[in-house]
C-alpha cells in the first residue's frame, strides 16, 4: 500500500512547528548549562593536549562538545520524528522502542526513527533488536505480516532481516521515500529547515555568547590564573584527585 500524496502545505506548517519546538529546546539547555558538570565529565589532559590556554578557550571547548551531542539528540526527538510521524500517515501509539506504527488489513509495520546511522552502535542495535523480539512476541497470533524497520534520517546505511536481527535498516533518501511516497521530500525538507531557521539564527547566536560569557565567569574563581590562563594544578585537582 502506497503512501498518500504529500501534502506539502500541511507538512511546510508542520516544520515550521516543529523548528520552533527544537530551536526552544536548545535555548533552554543553554540557559541551564552549568560549567562546574560539564567541567566534570570532560578530558583535561585531551585540552592541554590540544592547544587550550586561556580560560576563554576551555569554555568555548567544553561548550561546543557539549552542543554537538546533546543537539543531535534534541533534534531527532523535536524535529525528525514529528515530522516522520506526520509525513507517513502512521500513529504514535506503538509499544517500547517503535515511534511510528503503520497498519494495514495485511501488514504491521513498526519503525523506530533515528537520526543517523552513527549513533546506532552495536549496543544500540541489541537492544532495538530485543524490543522487535518482543513487538513479534505480542503479534504472534496476528495474521498480519510484521515489518520491523530502524529508519534514519540521514546517511545511506541499508539492510535486510538477519538471523542476528529480525528488522531492516533504510536511511536517508529511501527511508524519506519509503515513509513518504515521494522520492523528492528528503530535499525539500532540508531546504524548509535551511530557510524556516534564518529567523532563529541571530537570538541563537546572542544566547550562545551570552552562554559563553557566563560559563568563563563561573570558572574564573577557581580554575584561572591571574593572568586569565587556566590553572592546570586546580583543574586536575578537581577532575580527578582522590582528595578534593
Amino acid at each position: 500500500m502506497m503512501p498518500e500524496p504529500v501534502d506539502y502545505a500541511v507538512m511546510e506548517l508542520k516544520v515550521q512547528q516543529c523548528l520552533l519546538d527544537f530551536q526552544e529546546k536548545r535555548l533552554d539547555r543553554l540557559r541551564r548549562l552549568s560549567a562546574i558538570d560539564l567541567l566534570r565529565k570532560k578530558n583535561p589532559y585531551l585540552f592541554a593536549a590540544s592547544g587550550v590556554e586561556t580560560l576563554g578557550d576551555l569554555a568555548e571547548r567544553i561548550l561546543t562538545a557539549f552542543l554537538s551531542s546533546s543537539e543531535e539528540t534534541i533534534f531527532g526527538n523535536t524535529f525528525f520524528e514529528p515530522v516522520a510521524l506526520a509525513v507517513s500517515g502512521g500513529t504514535s501509539v506503538a509499544p517500547n522502542g517503535v515511534d511510528i506504527v503503520i497498519e494495514t488489513g495485511t501488514m504491521f509495520k513498526a519503525i523506530a526513527v533515528k537520526s543517523g546511522p552513527s549513533v546506532f552502535n552495536a549496543d544500540s542495535k541489541k537492544r532495538q533488536n530485543t524490543n522487535f523480539i518482543a513487538l513479534q512476541h505480542r503479534l504472534s497470533k496476528s495474521p498480519k505480516k510484521l515489518d520491523c524497520v530502524v529508519g534514519y534520517a540521514y546517511g545511506t546505511r541499508s539492510s535486510v532481516p538477519s538471523q542476528q536481527y529480525i528488522f531492516r535498516e533504510i536511511a536517508g533518501q529511501a527511508f524519506w521515500t519509503e515513509i513518504s511516497g515521494d522520492d523528492r521530500f528528503y530535499a525539500w525538507l532540508l531546504q524548509r529547515i535551511y530557510l524556516g531557521n534564518k529567523p532563529y539564527d541571530a537570538l541563537y547566536r546572542n544566547k550562545r555568547e551570552e552562554t559563553l560569557e557566563r560559563l568563563v565567569a563561573e570558572l574564573s574563581p577557581e580554575f584561572a590564573t591571574p593572568e586569565g590562563l587556566v590553572h592546570w594544578d586546580a583543574l586536575i585537582h578537581f577532575n580527578s584527585s582522590t582528595s578534593r
